[in-house]
Formats: structure tokens, C-alpha cells, sequence
């Protein structure tokens, strides 16, 4: 009689419970690998929609906008959305601006905080009719928005330079901006920025910017009037941001030029021929410096040159430095009350009078 097979032994419920409490981790993972691959694809087709619908908003508002391609690549560690030949034009103010390449950063569960590189030329054409080539060996923009608009900006920028199309150019090592709403109130950005070493070519004000003497600049202060650029950067707002009273609030002001270093405070904007306007109050510790460096330069001369190297002397041997300022008024720049030269229009050769332009209220 041949041996009577036993039936398998049952399980204890203890090894069965043990079980799922090992697959129930992978289970939960396959979910939420599903769960976020749904988020990554509906962002990318919502990424790729509001691309979209700029091109057809800014059409509709008599603007040309476009691009050659567009892609959102990083499945599944990035999110980004890649645009080739992005660009916008105003036919009306004759300006127009191209990105050869672009690329977003974004989680795709927040697109409420987005980090644009720029990873080619940008060209630009202004109002003036002139062209200008824009190169960077790193242009990184972090943005973060709410329903309410920008809640944060910030800029970095490494060794750019640009070139016009007649001829001008210009070059900073450097540059980085940091700017947000003044609390709530989206009227008021507050800003701090700096520019280390580079050379600004002399556009239409005349002004070289320092020339090729410049080191550096760091400005910290607020933008009144700001809203008025909600809906873009453009000649137009610049009027109206003007003739509203909007200006640039320098808290700080620190100028490195040449052999002087100045630190002061005032504030800048432009007036109704869209000329720079303003005034900075600076103080240099070693103004003996700063006065023969003018001087060379020919920008003081005859009793006004004298009066100052005497008076930056004087200062230097007491120790207190000396306060000096640069006032922009009724098209004339003048340094320490000597007018140094005529300024002209900071964009567009017709300049039409903007003292109509209509004003809105705050």
C-alpha cells in the first residue's frame, strides 16, 4: 500500500500579514509613479497651451508673436519646455525682440515658479530704428508668480556683452537683479542689483556710463508707479510711468569708478522728452582722486576744475570726504553744479511731447 500523500501545511496568518507588508510599499510607489506621471503629461500639454494662447493674445492685440518650435522635454526627473525662435514685435513702436533659444524650468506640480535660461542670442530692435545683439555666457531668471502677479524676480547674468547695428558695443562680467512687490503693493518693487566690470557704450543719452573706467555698481532702492508695467516693458509705459511721478528710489547707491569709490543715495526717471532726470548725492573718501581723474578727462575745467581739486583736498586732509552730486535736469547733466553736457532722448529719435499722455490714477 503506497504512502498516502499529506496536504500542504496552511500558512499562519502572521507570515500572510508579513507579506503584504512587503508588497504593500511597491504597490504605493507604482501609485504615486502613475499619479505623478498624469501631473508631468497634463503639465506638458498645459505648458505647451499657454504658449499657445500668448501667440494668439498678443496677435490679437495688433502684436506679431511666434516661435519655430516648441518642446517640453525631462520625462520624468525635469520639467522643461524648450523654445526655439521665440518672438514678439510691436509694428506700431517699431520695436520687435527674438530668443534663438529658450528653456523653462518648472516643477510640474507649482508652474507658479519658473527659471528661464536663455541658451542663445537674443536680438532686439528698438523704437530708434537701431538693432542689438545680445550674447551670454550664462543668463539664468527665477520668477515666482501668484494669482496676483510677481511675487519675486531674480537675475544672473555672466559675461554678456552686446554689439548694435551701427557699430556700438558693450560688455559686463557680471550682473545680477533682485526684485519684488513692496509687501502688497504691487505699485512699489523693491530692487537691489549689481554690475561688476564691464564697459556700457554711450546709446542716445551721450553718456558713456562710466566708459571704459567703470568696476562696479550696486543700487539697492524701490520702483514707484510699478504697475504701470504690468502689462509689459515698452516707450509707452515708459511715458506714462513718467508722467504718473514713477521714478527709481536709490536707498544705496555705491559707484567703483576708476580711482574713486562713491557711496550716496537719490533717485532717477525721466522727464516729458523722455530725457533722464534726476539726482544722486554721493560721498568720496578719497576725492583728490576722483578730481584729477575728471580733469584728464577733460569733463572739469577752468575755475570749476581748480574749485574742485581745492575742495577735494581740503576734504581728503580733514578726513570727512567730500559730497558731490550728478544732476540730470531740463536736458543738461551737471557734476557738483558744472554742467558737463547737453542729454538727449534715451530712446527714439522723435520725441513727441508726452505731457498729454493720459494718467491714471495712484
Amino acid at each position: 500500500m503506497s504512502e498516502q500523500e499529506s496536504p500542504p501545511e496552511a500558512q499562519p496568518a502572521p507570515y500572510r500579514a508579513q507579506r503584504r507588508w512587503i508588497i504593500l510599499p511597491f504597490a504605493v510607489f507604482g501609485l504615486l509613479i502613475v499619479a505623478y506621471s498624469a501631473i508631468w503629461f497634463k503639465s506638458k500639454d498645459q505648458a505647451l497651451k499657454s504658449l499657445a494662447q500668448w501667440v494668439q493674445s498678443e496677435k490679437a492685440q495688433g502684436k506679431e508673436a511666434g516661435y519655430k518650435n516648441a518642446r517640453v522635454t525631462g520625462y520624468p526627473l525635469r520639467f522643461a519646455l524648450e523654445i526655439e525662435g521665440l518672438n514678439r514685435a510691436d509694428p506700431a513702436r517699431g520695436s520687435a525682440w527674438t530668443a534663438s533659444r529658450l528653456r523653462i524650468n518648472a516643477l510640474p506640480y507649482d508652474l507658479r515658479h519658473v527659471i528661464v535660461e536663455s541658451l542663445g542670442p537674443q536680438t532686439f530692435q528698438f523704437s530708434d530704428g537701431r538693432g542689438w545683439v545680445l550674447n551670454m555666457k550664462s543668463g539664468l531668471a527665477s520668477l515666482h508668480v501668484d494669482k496676483h502677479g510677481l511675487k519675486r524676480l531674480s537675475v544672473q547674468v555672466q559675461e554678456a556683452n552686446w554689439t548694435s547695428s551701427d557699430g556700438l558695443a558693450g560688455k559686463l562680467k557680471a550682473f545680477a537683479l533682485q526684485a519684488a512687490p513692496e509687501e502688497t503693493d504691487a505699485a512699489h518693487i523693491r530692487f537691489e542689483t549689481e554690475a561688476v566690470e564691464g564697459h556700457v557704450p554711450e546709446i542716445k543719452s551721450e553718456l558713456a556710463a562710466f566708459g571704459q573706467d567703470f568696476k562696479s555698481i550696486k543700487a539697492k532702492g524701490i520702483v514707484t508707479q510699478a504697475q504701470v508695467f504690468a502689462s509689459g516693458f515698452s516707450p509707452g509705459a515708459l511715458d506714462l510711468w513718467a508722467a504718473q511721478g514713477g521714478a527709481a528710489q536709490f536707498e544705496s547707491f555705491n559707484v567703483s569708478w576708476g580711482p574713486a569709490e562713491l557711496k550716496g543715495a537719490g533717485q532717477a526717471s525721466f522727464d516729458r522728452l523722455r530725457r533722464p532726470a534726476g539726482k544722486v548725492d554721493f560721498k568720496v573718501e578719497d576725492s583728490a582722486k576722483l578730481a584729477r581723474a575728471l580733469v584728464d578727462k577733460g569733463w572739469l575745467q577752468g575755475s570749476a576744475a581748480s574749485n574742485f581739486i581745492n575742495a577735494a583736498r581740503i576734504a581728503d586732509i580733514a578726513g570727512i570726504g567730500l559730497k558731490v552730486n550728478l544732476e540730470a535736469e531740463d536736458g543738461t547733466l551737471s557734476f557738483w553744479g558744472v554742467p558737463l553736457r547737453e542729454l538727449q532722448p534715451a530712446y527714439s529719435p522723435a520725441v513727441p511731447d508726452a505731457s498729454a499722455s493720459p494718467v491714471a490714477g495712484g
